[in-house]
């Protein structure tokens, strides 16, 4: 009897000591992350990464804002050549990559041509006969005081191509969406006879704004008629009846991938904050909801060491897919914009292989570190820390430290609302009694960079 207590116990310890380890969810995919170091035709640095298969085999890679110009080293662009466009394309064909723009090889432009003073930034696509349609967001200059944010994000578009010459068509704004707050396209599903549309609807609460994900399908071209889902299994021709597919805030691009257990939600975490998060559903309607409203919801991976970089918008790539792993990927930026020219790896596109099924489970989440090996990143004290530099957190208060100046403090609910905005100063310490019990955003926005934190107040 003691020797089967003792036998227990000991399962038991090991059990325990087991699941406080993170899984391999994520494991990297350099072969992928390294075909971008040497592509024909002039690209260099780019965000975006949305991947689409063609019927023939190949991939088409189209990007957002992209460097494009000559190398003077393995990695480093000679700036008196370089030009910044706003989107590009890549074939890419048997491990050959060749770049896509407009204009000429001396005075390159834009892949999507520009329509006066806007751009565009694609999102998704989908291959109808020998017309490529690419759903498109355009974007206008808008001067709101902050660096590298002085855009303002507008109307969803279809832009039209032909394929295989990839020559641009025109480019149209999708009339069936008549909520200007809605944006479709961020990604296409092919399932049952349908193209499935995703998209997100933009909420607001004063200036803060966050995103809630819808969906729209059709039987025939993505350009002809719509059905927004409507709510209960009901879809509707009406975008005024469109109902939310989920109730959890979501990045500006994430990726629904089936397995035979249900649908999965992936996305980088919202507000710039380094983490991957998964959502489960059991129909590709949703719900994808927040683990507070009663949805399935985890924080998969959590991204290490990226106080010198942005992380944003992750994609998935399932034409790629290796031993039942779905390669993902998510955009890098570095704060320092200038370190591009001498590294061009900060300012590119990560890829990881992910065990999808089991990003919903694993705990503790992975850890996901990038950057080690990478130079030419600014010196700037106050950028290389991290956000864990910055906030030393506890059950009812937070107290801010390692800061050379004043910065502003706001504290958001998973859901957007604004809680708190204030001035702070180096040490000072925040009460967070009053706040409600649940989920917790805190940003530091200083001179140098904005840095979050994720807390939960229970």
């Amino acid at each position: 009897m003691i020797l089967r207590k003792s036998f227990f116990i000991i399962v038991v310890f090991l059990l325990a000591l087991n699941s406080g380890q993170a899984q391999d969810v994520l494991q990297p995919a350099r072969e992928h992350f390294n075909k971008f170091d040497d592509v024909d035709g002039g690209w260099c640095a780019a965000d975006g990464t949305i991947s689409y298969e063609l019927p023939d085999g190949k991939t088409l890679w189209l990007f957002g804002d992209t460097f494009v110009g000559e190398k003077d080293g393995e990695f480093s662009i000679d700036n008196s050549t370089a030009t910044f466009v706003n989107n590009t394309a890549i074939l890419e064909d048997n491990g050959d990559l060749v770049t896509y723009h407009g204009g000429t090889e001396e005075n390159p432009s834009a892949f999507i041509p520009r329509q006066g003073e806007d751009w565009f930034w694609p999102k998704h696509m989908i291959l109808e006969g020998d017309t490529l349609r690419i759903f498109t967001l355009k974007i206008r200059k808008k001067d709101d005081g902050t660096p590298g944010f002085n855009f303002e994000v507008g109307t969803a578009h279809i832009s039209s191509f032909t394929y295989p010459a990839l020559e641009h068509v025109r480019t149209s704004r999708i009339e069936q969406i008549t909520d200007t707050t809605m944006r479709f396209g961020t990604q296409v599903l092919e399932k049952d006879g349908y193209v499935y549309i995703y998209g997100k609807k933009i909420m607001s609460d004063g200036n803060f704004q966050w995103k809630i994900p819808y969906l729209a399908r059709t039987e025939n071209s993505v350009t002809g008629q719509w059905e927004f889902y409507a709510g209960n299994g009901d879809w509707s021709p009406e975008c005024d009846s469109a109902a939310p597919i989920g109730d959890r805030p979501v990045g500006e691009t994430f990726y629904v991938w089936e397995e035979e257990n249900g649908f999965y939600m992936l996305m980088h975490e919202t507000f710039l904050v380094d983490e991957l998060v998964v959502l489960k559903a059991d129909e590709l309607t949703g719900p994808f909801n927040a683990y507070n409203s009663g949805g399935t919801e985890n924080t998969f991976a959590i991204i290490e060491e990226a106080g010198n970089y942005n992380t944003y918008n992750l994609g998935g790539h399932p034409q790629f897919n290796e031993n039942g792993k779905l390669l993902i990927s998510f955009n890098v930026n570095a704060h320092d914009f200038g370190s591009i020219y001498q590294d061009t790896r900060n300012y590119r596109g990560r890829f990881y292989w992910c065990d999808v099924e089991e990003t919903i489970s694993v705990s503790p989440p992975d850890t996901v570190r990038i950057f080690d090996d990478f130079t030419g990143t600014s010196s700037n004290e106050s950028i290389e820390r991290t956000n864990q530099d910055y906030f030393n957190v506890f059950e009812k208060r937070a107290q801010l430290r390692n800061l050379r100046d004043d910065a502003r403090l706001n504290i958001y609910g998973i859901n957007g609302q604004k809680y708190l905005s204030k001035e702070v100063r180096n040490n000072e310490i925040i009460s967070l009694s009053q706040l409600p019990r649940q989920l917790l955003i805190l940003e530091l926005v200083t001179d140098d960079t904005v840095v979050t934190r994720k807390m939960m107040r229970r």
